[in-house]
């Protein structure tokens, strides 16, 4: 009886299509958002995408050519030509901003349930981090104390929280994270970036390090809290508001 007297339409979604290239596009995006490919470094030709995605040439050249519209990336000729993904340059703003504001309140919700994933993610990760993601995690400081680009810098922080989130060793919780992470970091791109910014991060990452060090699963989550809230709050006023 209690089907009968639930609305069922609010279970339900409007279907939307999507192309093959469509998911071959999220994929590529993605892989740009998280840092994976930094500006300057060159895609895999298409026949190798179209092997990698198991799709035709066809649609990864439209995936490719979206890219292009939406100026993350651009087709070099000559000898070592390809189409190489571009640093954030004015056009990729401009979709950058386009699509926060067409997507305010999601990111807003995103931004809450970040709160929430990366603290508790950071506990567990204190209980079960291994030596060698310790070690790779130190690296990775290393690396982003030293004098870089602001891509370079936002790659390797993507890195330190995708890594954390792996060595809760629970897949939801890392697909949650790499998920948040790619729909909030065209709002991190757009924040201002310097020598301040970039040691108040190194600060907090040293802390983070050291309480996952030391297994401490309470500070972990707590430092991770207060770094989060942080990045929101600048978030909220700069982007957002």
């Amino acid at each position: 009886m209690l089907a009968f007297i639930l609305p069922m339409q609010s279970t339900f979604r409007h279907v939307t299509s999507k192309h093959i290239s469509d998911f071959v596009l999220e994929q590529l995006e993605e892989a740009i958002f998280l840092k994976e490919i930094l500006p300057d470094e060159q895609l895999p030709p298409e026949r190798e995408l179209a092997q990698m995605f198991n799709a035709s040439r066809m649609v990864v050249r439209e995936a490719i050519a979206e890219l292009e519209k939406r100026g993350l990336v651009e087709k070099r000729l000559g000898a070592k030509g390809g189409t190489f993904v571009l640093p954030i340059a004015h056009k990729a703003l401009e979709y950058a901003k386009e699509q926060i504001a067409e997507q305010k309140e999601e990111l807003k919700e995103l931004l809450e349930f970040r709160a929430i994933v990366e603290p508790e993610a950071a506990g567990l990760a204190a209980e079960k981090i291994t030596d060698e993601e310790l070690l790779a995690l130190r690296k990775i400081l290393d690396l982003s104390s030293q004098d870089c680009t602001r891509e370079q810098f936002r790659a390797l922080d993507v890195k330190f929280h995708l890594m954390i989130a792996h060595a809760t060793r629970n897949s939801f919780i890392e697909n949650a994270v790499r998920q948040i992470r790619k729909k909030i970091n065209l709002g991190l791109d757009l924040l201002p970036f310097d020598d301040q910014v970039r040691e108040t991060s190194n600060r907090v990452h040293e802390q983070l390090y050291d309480a996952l060090v030391r297994k401490d699963k309470n500070e972990a989550r707590e430092l991770m809290r207060r770094h989060i809230d942080g990045t929101r709050q600048k978030l909220s006023r700069h982007i957002l508001s």
